[in-house]
């Protein structure tokens, strides 16, 4: 009976994490991985195959027992102790040595056991199983308005597959994608449309969104949007990370994410937001005055490179990079370079980089999604070629210098002394009287 089988692998994980034997819960997991694995890999006769299919989907599936991994990623003594040195103002050195402190045995076999079943297509079970500890029956997909802390630890565990499976794709050619890459085309193009829907959902966070649905459904625990913000980070540096490989699968993605999902638009739009944002507190300042929190450079960063790799040599994408519009927020009036109030994804990609100076890995990154939303496509080169420069900023420091910027009707930009110009216009006024 596969669910009799399950409840005894969440008990002995169980009692290992209650006897804080990581040695041991290393060894349970451990089991419970290579069993997969061993039927994944075998393919003789019609029961092993059943079996290959049945009892993963009911592994990943079973809340309990993905909720009890993802609880005893990290040991509680590790939790316990980090959080007494960063209580420690002496101990600022062992608090930059990373995340090799908290990785023991156990940690290393839950990562492989995670990342067996995601190759195996299974990362939408396995997240929507958490939370769901009696393994009742899912209802029917709704948007998500709220992230546990399991989802946030299971989503990390995928963004750390998909940092290796970029850099062990540098070496070796027949690396499988972390992401659905043992199921089929049908079941991996399904997962990316999984994570698609999720950063659908998670990012209204950018307005103040998620907590509202919550609320009405009289849910009793209470949103927090740092998590929902983190959520959106992960899911957005996973998908930008492997559709940053260079691949002809990787190219069937891109197409299909840009024809199947509203991908680009919202991560376009999500990008606008926080363009917005930015330019009503800069207002008035020099670019390179200009300070990025950390979470802005992540975000920004992040999403940059997503809109970039999704254009990376697909002209479906490039022309709705162009053709997606972006209305820009109330509080921020904005006017484009192309002269008018009507912005597209494309205007949004090149304001960013307004932002360049306060990030140097958004530079970068800003460089490469430019690039390829203009590689090989004339309408969108013509669209930038266009573009016309605006107003420009008088700020307080040329003020202060005695110092006016002009911009003449052809885009050219000229200095001149304030009190030259004062002096010529109390000559007009005499010449007048």
């Amino acid at each position: 009976d596969a669910a009799k089988v399950e409840s005894n692998w969440v008990d002995m994980i169980i009692s290992a994490a209650k006897s804080d034997n990581r040695e041991a819960m290393a060894a349970v997991v451990a089991a419970l991985h290579n069993c997969i694995a061993s039927l994944s890999s075998k393919q003789i006769g019609r029961e092993t195959n059943k079996a290959a299919e049945i009892f993963p989907k009911n592994v990943s599936s079973n809340g309990m027992l993905i909720n009890t991994v993802l609880r005893n990623f990290v040991s509680a003594k590790t939790i316990t102790n980090s959080l007494k040195k960063s209580n420690d103002t002496k101990n600022t050195k062992n608090q930059e040595t990373g995340e090799d402190g908290h990785w023991d045995s156990a940690t290393e076999w839950i990562q492989l056991l995670l990342s067996k079943l995601a190759k195996l297509g299974m990362l939408p079970q396995m997240f929507f199983a958490i939370g769901n500890t009696a393994n009742e029956e899912q209802p029917a997909r709704k948007p998500l308005c709220k992230v546990l802390p399991e989802q946030n630890v299971l989503l990390h565990c995928m963004a750390r597959e998909a940092d290796s499976f970029v850099m062990e794709h540098g070496s070796f050619t027949d690396v499988v994608n972390p992401i659905g890459g043992e199921a089929g085309t049908s079941v991996l193009n399904e997962n990316y449309s999984f994570l698609a829907d999720l950063v659908t959902d998670f990012s209204p966070v950018l307005e103040g969104g998620p907590g509202t649905q919550q609320e009405r459904d009289g849910d009793d625990l209470v949103d927090d949007s740092s998590l929902v913000l983190s959520a959106l980070v992960t899911v957005t540096d996973i998908l930008g990370s492997i559709l940053g490989v260079d691949s002809p699968l990787n190219n069937r993605l891109r197409l299909h994410l840009g024809n199947e999902t509203t991908l680009l638009q919202v991560t376009a739009k999500s990008l606008g937001i926080i363009s917005d944002d930015l330019a009503e507190m800069s207002r008035g300042r020099r670019a390179r005055d200009i300070r990025l929190s950390t979470q802005e450079q992540q975000l920004l960063t992040s999403l940059v490179r997503l809109i970039g790799n999704l254009c990376y040599e697909c002209q479906y994408n490039q022309d709705l990079l162009r053709t997606t519009l972006v209305p820009s927020s109330e509080k921020c009036d904005v006017t484009t370079t192309a002269g008018n109030d009507t912005r597209n994804a494309l205007h949004v990609l090149l304001t960013c980089t307004t932002y360049a100076t306060s990030c140097f890995t958004l530079r970068e990154w800003g460089v490469i999604a430019i690039r390829n939303a203009l590689q090989d496509n004339s309408r969108n080169q013509a669209m930038v070629a266009e573009l016309v420069a605006q107003d420009p900023v008088q700020s307080a420091d040329l003020e202060h210098a005695g110092i006016r910027v002009k911009l003449d009707s052809k885009g050219k930009v000229s200095l001149s002394k304030i009190d030259e110009e004062q002096e010529k216009i109390a000559e007009v006024v005499d010449e007048d009287d």
